[in-house]
């Protein structure tokens, strides 16, 4: 997504420039006045870009960490809810029967299954991934301050899906409740597959060969011993 503004003269004599921060910025970076920008220079595809960031005051190490991290999750949860969502992994039977605590309840004395909490969630996690691309395709054709900030909400309660998941994936691995063998063995199932059809490819070339070499003991040559080209079927 991308807004526009007009570039002006910050004061006379200057190299400096200013432009207008457009409304759906503001909705989206949560700008009051008074706060500080980071500008960060970076090229990206061989273009140049900028990359500008609410920071009011600099992050500590402990909050950009906390920002990588939240980012790995992500990419590791969506990882995980399409290999699961694929069936080549699996949860153990007994999955069922483990109650753990639901990370998206409000409510502490709230618990289900294993099971049916991993599985609510990857369902939550891609119909809301779903909901994100919508925001930013309504966002692309409206091009307004509320379609933007729908699409902020809407991220934001994505990345708080995806903690939760995250959170029963972990409880499910302390309880070696997740059957990850099941990948490795459709793996092995293909490579076993690709093996068997490499055997049968040989043995079909072995098959047309000896039949060229028969094909040849009943033709008459009609070039030279070096270059023979066959043509005429020799008759018995």
């Amino acid at each position: 997504m991308s807004l526009q503004s007009t570039v002006g003269i910050a004061r006379t004599g200057a190299k400096s420039l200013r432009a207008t921060v457009p409304e759906g910025i503001v909705a989206f970076l949560e700008l009051t006045e008074g706060d500080k920008l980071e500008w960060r220079m970076d090229i990206q595809n061989g273009e140049r870009v900028t990359i500008v960031r609410n920071v009011g005051e600099k992050m500590t190490p402990r909050e950009e960490e906390k920002t990588k991290r939240s980012r790995r999750t992500y990419q590791i949860v969506e990882e995980f809810a399409e290999k699961f969502d694929r069936r080549e992994i699996a949860l153990m039977l007994n999955a069922d029967e483990v109650k753990i605590h639901d990370p998206l309840s409000p409510y502490a004395s709230e618990y289900k299954s294993i099971a049916n909490l991993i599985g609510q969630c990857v369902s939550e996690f891609f119909r809301q991934r779903d909901t994100v691309d919508e925001s930013i395709t309504s966002y692309e054709t409206r091009r307004d301050n509320y379609s933007l900030q729908k699409y902020y909400t809407d991220s934001k309660e994505l990345h708080h899906l995806a903690d939760g998941l995250q959170e029963a994936i972990q409880q499910a691995k302390s309880r070696n409740l997740i059957d990850e063998q099941r990948e490795y063995e459709q793996v092995r199932q293909k490579n076993a597959e690709l093996e068997a059809r490499v055997v049968q490819l040989s043995r079909d070339l072995k098959k047309c060969r000896d039949e060229f070499e028969a094909y040849k003991r009943t033709v008459k040559p009609l070039g030279s011993r070096k270059n023979p080209e066959y043509g005429d079927v020799v008759r018995q």
